[in-house]
């Protein structure tokens, strides 16, 4: 199955006009038509201030060229979502702001069309994770953080991907949805797990 999906990642100055018009539809059907998450919406695509910041994106495809998942990558050394629009989480601890950190947000998958496997899913998020793994190795990062559900963290952890929980450790509602900030160490762990199939 993972032989069938192709992963790239993207400067926002390198990216193609197709691509990231794939990733802000994938966005928008993800983000504000499944899960109802109030976000910015343009012309259905999900578009926010954020994209705007020098991200790096990556990408999972089937052989059609459809996208199946992506990720967002942004610097913490600049303006980023946990910083900057979800600081509640970190229960007023100082938010990371390091070169060797960035942050992962706008973590989304959808179904292929032309792709019949009961994994895909989890072989979708294990694509672009990699990615993310070899994108901070290549920068000399170590860590990521990430604003995300409860249910994502869960399903992290079910992977065999190491998370650990910043601020007071506790979920909070934001917008109806139990969230937590989480951080993500790069090391063998988080390399073991991504590059393992289970």
């Amino acid at each position: 199955m993972l032989d069938n999906i192709i992963k790239n990642t993207y400067n926002i100055n390198k990216i193609d006009t197709d691509t990231k018009n794939k990733i802000h539809k994938l966005r928008y059907n993800v983000f504000h038509k499944q899960l109802k998450w109030d976000v910015p919406v343009i012309n259905d695509q999900e578009i926010d201030e954020y994209d705007d910041l020098d991200p790096v994106f990556v990408t999972a495809k089937d052989h059609s060229g459809e996208l199946m998942g992506c990720l967002r990558i942004l610097k913490t050394t600049n303006k980023y979502m946990l910083k900057d629009t979800f600081p509640q989480l970190l229960d007023n601890q100082a938010a990371p702001q390091s070169k060797s950190v960035l942050e992962i947000s706008r973590f989304a998958t959808q179904k292929s069309e032309h792709l019949f496997d009961p994994n895909e899913k989890r072989y979708v998020t294990y694509s672009v994770l990699q990615q993310a793994y070899l994108h901070a190795i290549e920068q000399g990062v170590e860590e990521y953080v990430m604003v995300t559900t409860c249910a994502i963290e869960r399903y992290l952890r079910i992977l065999g991907v190491p998370t650990s929980r910043l601020g007071n450790g506790l979920s909070m509602d934001i917008g109806g949805v139990n969230s937590v900030a989480i951080k993500m160490s790069i090391n063998d762990e988080f390399k073991n797990a991504v590059f393992s199939i289970h």
